[in-house]
Formats: C-alpha cells, sequence, structure tokens
C-alpha cells in the first residue's frame, strides 16, 4: 500500500516492490472501443505533452511518459490489446493462465508417434529394446511394429 504521507508514490515501484497497475485506456484517455488510430492520435498528443524534452527534470512528466509509451506498446498490438481486454494486469501471463485453463495441447502442438512403444520410451516408462506387454485387452494386440517383426522376439498378447 502507498502513502504520500510516507513519501512513496503510487508508481514507485522501488519502494513498495511492486507497479501499481495501469489502466492503458485510461493513461491514454480512451475508452474499450477505440480503434487503432485513436489510440495512435491520442498516444502522440499525450507523447508531446510529456515528452522529457520538452519537460527537463519532471519527474511527473517522466513517468506519465513511461506510462503513456507503455499503453501504447501494448494496445497497439492487436494480440496483446486482446490479453489486456480478457486479462487485466495479468495480461503478461494469459499464456500460462490459458495453458492451465486448458491442459490438453492445441491440434497443432500434437506430435505423432510412430507406435505405442516408441511414446512409452519417450515417456520413460519403457526402455529401448524391450516390448511392452498389455494385460487390457483393448491393447493386448498394440506392440510396436519392429519388436514384433524381429526374430525371437517375445510379443505377449
Amino acid at each position: 500500500m502507498w502513502s504520500k504521507a510516507a513519501g512513496l508514490e503510487k508508481d514507485d515501484h522501488q519502494n513498495t516492490g511492486k507497479m501499481a497497475y495501469i489502466d492503458y485506456y485510461k493513461a491514454l484517455g480512451v475508452g474499450k472501443e477505440a480503434t487503432g488510430d485513436d489510440i495512435k492520435k491520442a498516444y502522440r498528443k499525450l507523447a508531446r505533452k510529456y515528452h522529457p524534452d520538452l519537460n527537463p527534470g519532471d519527474k511527473a512528466a517522466e513517468n506519465k511518459f513511461k506510462e503513456i509509451n507503455e499503453a501504447h506498446e501494448v494496445l497497439s498490438n492487436p494480440d496483446n490489446r486482446k490479453k489486456y481486454d480478457a486479462y487485466g494486469e495479468n495480461w503478461k501471463h494469459a499464456d500460462e493462465i490459458e495453458k492451465a485453463r486448458n491442459p490438453m495441447p492445441a491440434a497443432g502442438d500434437l506430435v505423432v508417434a510412430e507406435d505405442l512403444g516408441t511414446i512409452l520410451v519417450k515417456a520413460g516408462a519403457l526402455q529401448k529394446g524391450t516390448i511392452p506387454t498389455f494385460s487390457n485387452p483393448c491393447l493386448a494386440g498394440m506392440v510396436p511394429q519392429e519388436a514384433a517383426a524381429r526374430p525371437g522376439s517375445r510379443a505377449r498378447t
């Protein structure tokens, strides 16, 4: 919690240990329905007003300039804006949040293995060169092709 009496400013993350949440839409003075052009216009107007070269030595103007730059970077990128709209201050963690909510990999993330034996070897559940055996009748016929074709192999079904 910050306190003016304690000499801490809201954006003084060095003293509070955490940066204060910035509402990027408010920082730029636009609404959530703002277009990309609206965001760009608002950013340019505010960047000129708070630019450090035009406000030398003004810490408040410098902090405001950093705030509007950050807001512009996020809201001008359609992917980041979508994440920000969905997750607010946690937008940077949107991918992790989605993975936690949907533990199944996306279709593009699936890797097709040659056979069940290869999957088990990769998972560390089977040593390479051994033949898997299954007590489940539905899986009993699933033996790696190279093991089944190898002379002297002891495939159990």
